[in-house]
This record gives C-alpha cells, structure tokens and sequence, in this order.
C-alpha cells in the first residue's frame, strides 16, 4: 500500500519499488473465485475490535433484517470470528479455514481495522466481492476505536507501530492518536489499498 511505501521511505530515505501484497499463494492454493450457488453465504468480517460489547447487538439487528430481506432464499450471512449457534440467516465462522472455502463466499462485507490486512487482498486475489464501508462510516469507526480502545490501526499508532525514527531525526510521521481529526484519519486511510 501506499501507507507501507511511505513508512520504507521515512525509514531508508528510499522508496521501495512494491510493498503491495498481492497474495497470489490464495489463488495457487485455492482457486478462483466459485461461488456456491447451491448453498450462498456472504462472509462478514471480524467486528469486535471496533464494535467491541456492541458486536453482539450488531449481529442480532443484522439477523433481524436478514429474517425479513433474505427469505425466502437460502442465502446465510456467515460472521467471522463469531462463535455462537447458527440461524437459518446467520452463522459463524470461529474455526480454520483455507482458500478453498473463501472462493465459495458470494462475497464478503469486510471492515478494516489496521493499515494492510492480508485476508483482504486474499480475498481479491481470489476474485471474492468485496463491500467495504464507506469513508464516512469507516473514518467514523476508526475516530472511536482511537478514541475508547487500545485495538487495531497499529501500523499507524506512534505507540504500537514497528517504524521507528530516530529521534533527532527531524522527520515527523503522521501518526493516529485519540486526538485525530477526521480529516487526519482519512488522509491516512486514503493511502491504504481499501
């Protein structure tokens, strides 16, 4: 990403020539995307580091509307990282899995929660449908996961990144703190491959 590239930059005073990772290993080991028509499920990504105690509520509302939007029709909203008992619109997915079950995913709602996440360019490698959120409602999960929560967007905390500049080195880096602006954190976010 554009974020990592700069970060080498600040660094080495070098730019990199590719720090994008394209996961081409996803599409070795598991093949183009093939959706199973049979059976449709759409994966959900992991929520609980910016919705925290509230994931729970999130995916009960979900599933109420999934009740009324989705039937009749087999298509399951499937929640990663979610272990509870499945519905007949919602399930989740707490368990290993391979490439060869990520092709088989409709698509995938994904919500970021750092710089650079491999399961998202895994799953475009792999030709998956990806929905992200919008920059008004990912700027405004990010803004609160700096605010009330030690969890996520690592690369870009001072405290919890591996870049380090040495302090007499006159250059500054931008970093995310509780005290972003909105602004701040899009600038940020604009050079990340979501």
């Amino acid at each position: 990403s554009e974020f990592l590239a700069r970060q080498v930059q600040r660094q080495t005073n070098q730019r990199p020539l590719c720090l994008r990772p394209h996961s081409l290993y996803a599409y070795r080991d598991g093949g183009r995307y093939l959706p199973d028509t049979a059976h449709p499920r759409i994966l959900l990504g992991r929520m609980a580091g910016w919705a925290r105690n509230s994931a729970g509520a999130f995916v009960r509302l979900v599933e109420a509307f999934a009740e009324d939007m989705l039937r009749p029709g087999p298509l399951r909203l499937v929640f990663l990282g979610l272990n509870r008992p499945s519905s007949d619109t919602v399930a989740g997915l707490s368990r290993p899995f391979g490439y060869h079950e990520l092709r088989r995913f409709r698509g995938a709602v994904y919500f970021p929660w750092d710089m650079g996440m491999l399961l998202f360019s895994e799953l475009y490698s792999i030709g998956v449908p990806l929905f992200l959120p919008d920059r008004a409602w990912i700027s405004s999960i990010i803004k609160r996961m700096l605010e009330y929560t030690d969890f996520g967007w690592w690369q870009a905390r001072a405290e919890g990144s591996a870049v380090s500049l040495a302090p007499d080195s006159g250059r500054l880096w931008p970093w995310f703190s509780e005290n972003s602006t909105m602004q701040e954190i899009l600038e940020l976010y604009d050079l990340t491959d979501f």
